[in-house]
């Protein structure tokens, strides 16, 4: 019968019961059943408790993949499933991510680094648009979160100055499309410039 089979594939311990027979890549047990592998907490729910309605997963409370035991599964949604991976940090965000070349620490220098984003780029050796995106807090966003906890760091006060002395006044101070803080005297000079080499290349 298949119950029989099924359960000559788990071990009960005095809290998880483990799965020992075949695994995903994510210790998640797996079972032929229906016609087709299965995961073994779902075929386990519906040996035990009855149908699994569409849309929804079952989800454990010891967090323990291999476990089947029936009062350590519940239903739910994907989406309270990643929330529930979030709420206890077992998601692969961050130095975790099995792709991931960067790490917490470098993040945190990054942020805390007064140099320009394309000399932190160069320096840091990471992409300028994706330094931008760190900084922005777009990424890396639990390291973010931690790092401007109440106030900037000393060394990342906002400037009132731009890099040519021009203070950032109402008056002299716009947003350019990165939502960056941008000099009106300093872009006037560099559209003059712009147009006075236009018309040195085409006299």
């Amino acid at each position: 019968m298949i119950a029989e089979r099924f359960w000559a594939k788990v071990t009960k311990t005095p809290t998880c019961w483990l799965w020992i027979g075949g695994q995903n890549g994510h210790g998640y047990g797996q079972f032929g059943f229906e016609g087709r592998t299965q995961l073994a907490t779902r075929v386990l729910w519906k040996l035990t408790i009855g149908p699994i309605p569409d849309g929804l997963c079952v989800l454990h409370t010891c967090d323990n993949p291999p476990c089947v035991r029936p009062d350590h599964l519940f239903l739910g949604t994907q989406f309270e499933n990643s929330q529930d991976m979030v709420r206890k940090k077992r998601h692969q965000h961050g130095e975790r991510h099995t792709q991931a070349k960067l790490t917490d620490a470098l993040i945190r220098k990054i942020l805390a680094s007064p140099l320009s984003h394309s000399k932190a780029a160069e320096c840091f050796g990471v992409d300028v648009f994706y330094l931008r995106r760190i900084r922005r807090g777009q990424a890396w966003k639990h390291v973010y979160a931690t790092s401007f906890v109440n106030s900037w760091p000393l060394d990342r006060t906002p400037k009132t100055h731009c890099l040519r002395g021009h203070a950032f006044t109402a008056a002299n101070t716009y947003l350019n499309k990165q939502g960056w803080r941008e000099c009106r005297r300093c872009h006037a000079i560099g559209e003059s410039l712009r147009k006075q080499r236009t018309c040195e290349a085409h006299p």
